[in-house]
């Protein structure tokens, strides 16, 4: 039998805007139960629409830092089910003094 070993949730930018976490407690009800229906740690892929035009990274984005602070302040186990990729987004957002643009425009991300 094959087993899942993931999803991707889409989230849009009105959610992040209202720091709306109702879809977010969906996606994390489905991962604990998908964990558990697998008997393995299952992942999740997070996309945030709305901010295609916008020539910032997601974890400079104020708004969506704030998003991702309060989903890991109601979820702490949260980081465990996330991608390589979504994980660096949001560690960068939790911690947005790890990074920094400098005059030239070249983002910097400075790591201990």
């Amino acid at each position: 039998m094959k087993q899942l070993a993931g999803f991707i949730a889409e989230f849009d930018q009105a959610a992040v805007l209202e720091n709306d976490l109702t879809d977010v407690a969906s996606v994390h009800s489905e991962l604990v139960e998908l964990t558990k229906k697998y008997d393995r740690l299952n992942h999740v892929e997070i996309l945030v629409g709305g901010y295609d035009d916008d020539p910032r990274s997601l974890y400079e984005v104020v708004e969506v830092r704030a998003w991702m602070q309060s989903i890991h302040q109601q979820w702490p186990d949260w980081l465990i089910w996330l991608t390589p990729a979504t994980l660096w987004t949001w560690v960068l957002s939790l911690n947005p003094g790890m990074h920094r643009r400098n005059a030239d425009g070249q983002l910097q991300i400075e790591m201990d």
